[in-house]
């Protein structure tokens, strides 16, 4: 069929060119017709000699010979042009080319059946020998191809005499090697008749002659076998004047001797059943698969395991056919699909494999049906996808016709037959950014790279390499064939190259076992396996879905893929038959339903996407449609449905990322600056610092300047550096806002950084004046949710002043303004600002309406509020009960400041922790937070209260530490950089804390001693009052006569 590219690039048809038989095309399935006589001799003429110049004399000559027309050549062209239409419409690619004086057919070498057979029958007899099975099945194969004799309607013309004699005698040898295959596989009794038949057809032919004396006497039909080479010497010597070979002659020499060398392998029918083939390599992973599918087969007779192209369907199934072999007693069989290229090929593959060989005139699906009726066998069928219709066919057959018979099929899709059970083979799991190296090794994706690597590289061991061989597990989405592909670079490149490398992965991960199927020796190879199964429409969805990052909902695949070609009613259909053929994942949640492409596949359908030229206008269809759906959630987060909207931009992050990229490349200021706008609340509570990040890029384009939302974006850049530490130079973009606002309203929120500036530099007056202006602004917009966060602003600033009237005004206005607002976040800042205003008078209380405000941001994932909620809960406990208590909350806030790369908050924590380390007595970690609070440049400024404490704190220490000491101690943590801090702090904190635990267990383990010892004392004294007692009593009783009381 002519699918590949040649010199013509011939890929709009499918095209069977067939001449093993009278001569045809086929355009996918369906004949074409030829209209004449004469262009069918021109037409078997090229293909007679294809690829080569056939001029046009000679063409003259093979349609008229001796009496050409007048104008010969003039007719002949007419002809070759009314051919050329039958081969393919104006736009079409055409394979017919003129030639200076002639023509040339260009095709691909499997476009034409005898190429194909030729192909096969050279394969096959060079496994003859070594794995006379795979023979068989490739040589029924090219047989199949056959439909009577080559050329049949020329055979006799002079200019194919000698190309059909040739095929035919290829048949003949195709023939006699397919019966040495299934002789040397002790199928003797299956050949017999054919055999008899061939002599008869063909007396003088020495080769069946010999197959039919060595069937015959295997079967001890010894007589038999002498009179089948008395019978050729006969005819040899009759017509030929000629003696048997020598070869025939030393075989009968051996029959009469009865030679041991003559004796064959068992016969089919003693073979017993036959056990799955044990792959060379180990097996890792799909426990919980192994552990449900032998139940499985027990319910069900037919199931399919379907997944992804290199996602190891077929290694899965040929481990389950070994372990649940035992339970059939005729065995496991498995027939390879993957060679198979014609659909009626399947039933003659499965035929071979079996040993069932066609007799009579019955149909050979019935014959398998019969001779598999009494079986109780498990077929496995692999790789069904491209010959999907008629490996159906064939197991809906064998399944009604055979009841003791199960079939385990491997297919890119499911066979949609009655009764089948479909299991999807996901790929293996990946390992978390964070994973331990112990827990890396127990992760099936890193288990099998190690394994391979192992394999390649003897001296490969994971604990060097951990973090790079989790990154290229994660990067290639744990499918093992590219996992695989990917361990066997080992030998020449480390991990942590190939994991910078996976952006050309198609370029780089090749060169699979050679024993392997050709499709499983590429990466690419394995995808333009799957990819030419799917429809046009099909591949055009497929490509065109590559503009998703991460997954997608159908409604987003609908505004982003429809339109050019495809209406946005079809989506959803080809949506589920992407899905059917294991191209896209689905993944169904109580939310809805999912879609995603593998990262491998992404980026195939990307560059299928640019080569149709849609690349630029789906990007920007894309980037357009997330926009609006930030706007939309944006709407939500501000007022009751905020956990709802949280949601939906948590779940599209990888698609806005990638919007936001779009843009900052394609200069796009609008859908930039949109975004970041959009963003802004759900970035800065959620301590998004990337996506706030995004807010600097998008205000920095040279396309925005002049743009409404310029100003806005310039405020949240701001408070996104702001929370890095990075004062100044947030000020500075602050202030860049101000100058940007085209309207007074536009001044909102960069009037609001300064104000949170202002705050953290402890210029409260300052703050003030910037939150009254901001309350101004956004209740002259009607912006209810920016004045409430300006209102914050006004509380806070009041609180820390100690202003307590105008503070608790303001926070009674924040509650009454987020009540009114029903949102979830709003309600936890107006409990975090009571807390704040009573945390010095009343901590109990304090506490108390802090942990609401933690419960209350919880849900909507507002990691903001939670944190500063919690760093003054902990403070309030350590300051007030128990400091070792604090330390563990302390330890997490740390930590999760960290993660999220807030300085500005960090700063405050640390501060915060010194006092309970005082208290604790841990002096020389006090003096390390005092002298890198001091020195670093991303700590804001310290007032108030809170530097009160910090300067009793650190005079307390001095009088502990020395002034030497203490001097020393802070020296050496001003040279500290921030993160050697945090981590130098998080490790003394442990070692505290563990310490504390060390000295209760001993403390506890002490009291409990102390206990049995005096539970020990007061029973051995109790045990001896009671035998004191009891001596006196007896002494009394033997002083006393009976009677006597």
């Amino acid at each position: 069929m002519l699918v590949c590219s040649g010199p013509a690039d011939y890929r709009s048809l499918i095209v069977d060119f067939r001449v093993l038989g009278p001569v045809e095309l086929v355009d996918d399935g369906r004949p074409i017709v030829i209209g004449s006589a004469r262009q069918r001799t021109i037409l078997a003429a090229l293909l007679i000699h294809a690829g080569q110049l056939v001029s046009a004399d000679r063409l003259v000559d093979v349609l008229w010979g001796d009496d050409p027309p007048a104008d010969a050549r003039g007719v002949l062209h007419s002809h070759v042009s009314r051919l050329r239409r039958a081969l393919g419409s104006s736009g079409d690619p055409q394979p017919l080319h003129t030639r200076g004086h002639g023509y040339v057919l260009e095709i691909g070498a499997d476009d034409l059946d005898a190429a194909r057979f030729e192909r096969l029958a050279y394969q096959a007899r060079a496994e003859v020998a070594a794995d006379p099975r795979r023979a068989v099945t490739l040589l029924d194969e090219g047989l199949a191809l056959w439909r009577g004799p080559a050329y049949a309607e020329f055979a006799d013309e002079e200019f194919a005499r000698g190309e059909a004699g040739r095929l035919a005698e290829l048949r003949l040898v195709a023939v006699e090697d397919r019966i040495d295959a299934l002789l040397a596989l002790g199928r003797h009794a299956e050949v017999i008749g054919e055999l008899e038949v061939s002599v008869a057809a063909h007396p003088l032919r020495e080769r069946p002659c010999a197959q039919l004396m060595l069937t015959r006497y295997r079967h001890g039909r010894v007589a038999e076998a002498l009179d089948a080479y008395r019978s050729l010497r006969g005819r040899l010597a009759d017509e030929l004047g000629l003696d048997p070979s020598a070869e025939l002659q030393r075989l009968h020499a051996g029959i009469l001797a009865r030679a041991d060398w003559l004796d064959g392998p068992r016969t089919h029918a003693d073979a017993g059943p036959h056990p799955p083939v044990t792959p060379p390599s180990s097996f890792v992973g799909r426990a919980d698969a192994l552990a449900s599918l032998p139940a499985l087969l027990d319910r069900a007779r037919i199931v399919t395991l379907t997944g992804a192209g290199g996602a190891g369907k077929t290694r899965l199934a040929t481990e389950l056919a070994r372990r649940v072999a035992e339970r059939y007693a005729d065995g496991v069989r498995r027939v390879e699909l993957a060679p198979v290229r014609d659909p009626y090929a399947v039933t003659v593959a499965v035929a071979s494999t079996l040993g069932i060989a066609r007799q009579g005139s019955e149909p050979l699906a019935d014959q398998l049906v019969t001779a598999l009726r009494p079986r109780q066998a498990l077929l496995l069928l692999d790789n069904c996808e491209h010959v999907l219709p008629a490996a159906a066919d064939l197991v809906e057959r064998l399944a009604t016709g055979c009841p003791r018979l199960s079939v385990l099929a491997t297919s890119r899709e499911r066979l949609s037959v009655s009764g089948e059970h479909v299991w999807l083979v996901p790929p293996l799991a990946v390992p978390g950014p964070a994973s331990t190296l112990q827990e890396l090794a127990r992760v099936p994706s890193v288990r099998l790279f190690c394994d391979r690597a192992a394999a390649a590289e003897p001296t490969f061991a994971l604990d060097e390499h951990g973090p790079a061989v989790a990154r290229i597990c994660r990067q290639l989405d744990g499918v093992p064939l590219a996992i695989e592909l990917a361990a066997a670079r080992t030998r020449a490149l480390r991990p942590a190259d190939l994991a910078e490398r996976l952006d050309d992965r198609f370029g780089l991960l090749t060169g699979g076992p050679h024993g392997g199927s050709g499709r499983h020796r590429t990466l690419r190879a394995t995808i333009d396996w799957s990819y030419d199964l799917l429809e046009p429409l099909e591949a055009l969805l497929f490509d065109r879905l590559s503009v998703f990052a991460g997954s997608f909902d159908l409604a987003a695949a609908e505004n982003v893929c429809s339109g050019e070609g495809l209406t946005r009613g079809q989506v959803a259909g080809l949506v589920a038959a992407a899905v059917d053929k294991s191209m896209v994942v689905a993944e169904h949640g109580t939310t809805g339903s999912r879609y995603r492409l593998l990262e491998t596949l992404r980026e195939y359908g990307g560059e299928r996407l640019a080569a149709r030229g849609e690349a630029a206008r789906l990007t920007r269809a894309h980037a357009q449609h997330y926009v609006q759906l930030a706007e939309r959630a944006d709407v939500d987060i501000r007022g009751a449905a905020e956990a709802r909207a949280v949601a939906t931009l948590d779940r599209e992050l990888d698609n806005l990322r990638a919007a936001h990229g779009w843009a900052l490349r394609a200069g796009d200021a609008d859908v930039a600056l949109r975004l970041s706008a959009a963003l802004h609340t759900y970035a800065l509570h959620r301590l998004q610092d990337e996506v706030l990040g995004w807010a600097v890029a998008a205000a920095g384009l040279p396309e925005a300047d002049g743009h409404r939302l310029q100003a806005t974006v310039y405020g949240s850049a701001s408070q996104g550096i702001v929370h890095r530490g990075e004062l100044g130079a947030a000020r500075e973009l602050a202030i860049r806002g101000l100058a940007a606002a085209s309207e007074e309203t536009m001044r909102l929120m960069p009037l609001g950084t300064l104000g949170v500036l202002a705050l953290y530099e402890g210029h409260l007056a300052e703050s003030r004046s910037y939150a009254r202006d901001a309350i101004r602004l956004a209740d002259a917009a009607g912006d209810r949710y920016l004045g409430q966060w300006s209102r914050h602003l006004a509380a806070l600033a009041a609180i820390y002043g100690n202003d307590g009237a105008e503070a608790a005004a303001l926070v009674a206005e924040v509650d009454r303004g987020a009540t009114a607002l029903g949102n979830p976040s709003q309600l936890a800042w107006a409990r975090y600002l009571q807390g704040e205003a009573v945390l010095d008078g009343d901590p109990e209380r304090a506490v108390a309406l802090l942990e609401e405000a933690s419960a209350l941001a919880l849900p909507v994932r507002n990691e903001f509020v939670r944190g500063v909620a919690l760093v003054s809960m902990t403070s309030a406990r350590g300051r007030s009960a128990n400091p070792l208590g604090a330390l563990g909350s302390f330890r997490a806030i740390i930590d999760r400041w960290w993660q999220a790369g807030d300085w500005t908050h960090q700063w405050t924590t640390l501060r915060n922790l010194v006092e309970p380390l005082v208290r604790l007595g841990r002096d020389e970690l006090v003096a390390i937070l005092l002298g890198a609070s001091a020195a670093a440049a991303s700590a804001p400024p310290v007032f108030g209260t809170g530097a009160d404490r910090l300067a009793a704190a650190a005079g307390t220490v001095r009088a502990r530490l020395g002034d030497q000491r203490f001097d020393a101690v802070t020296d050496r943590a001003r040279t500290m950089t921030d993160d050697e801090l945090v981590t130098f702090v998080l490790a003394e904190l442990d070692t505290v804390l563990r310490d504390d635990a060390s000295g209760l267990q001993a403390a506890l383990r002490d009291d409990a001693s102390g206990l049995q010892a005096a539970l020990r004392d007061d029973a051995s004294g109790l045990q001896a009052a009671l035998r004191d007692d009891a001596s006196g009593l007896q002494a009394t009783l033997r002083a006393e006569p009976p009677g006597s009381g």
